[in-house]
């Protein structure tokens, strides 16, 4: 993602509040993550993911400092998952051409997202 789409992404994060998913409030009880953890990754936070695999949302996954990672439907203004990861952990294995979109993500957020 090019910086003024991380910007775009970030924004459209942060200036958003989110209901929990069931899914989630299970996955806070399995992995021991409590609403104040989510809560402060949203105050200080990297963009790991964003993508559209699901249809018709567009998904963002995000690592707050502590290492508390949530995933949020922008569209469904909802938590999906939550779970801990290492913040020293930056998925070298990972094939990052998955992840890549031949799309302006600054146009998309501007359609889809403008508040």
């Amino acid at each position: 993602m090019s910086k003024e789409e991380l910007r775009t992404v970030w924004t459209a994060v942060a200036e958003r509040q989110y209901n929990i998913s069931t899914h989630a409030k299970d996955r806070m009880s399995e992995k021991r993550v409590k609403l104040a953890d989510i809560s402060s990754a949203f105050l200080d936070f990297r963009i790991i993911e964003c993508h559209n695999n699901v249809p018709n949302q567009t998904r963002v996954l995000i690592r707050g400092i502590s290492g508390c990672c949530v995933v949020v439907s922008l569209e469904r203004k909802e938590i999906i998952t939550a779970y801990w990861n290492s913040t020293e952990d930056n998925h070298a294995t990972l094939d990052k051409s998955l992840y890549k979109w031949n799309i302006d993500l600054v146009e998309v957020f501007k359609k889809n997202f403008a508040q």
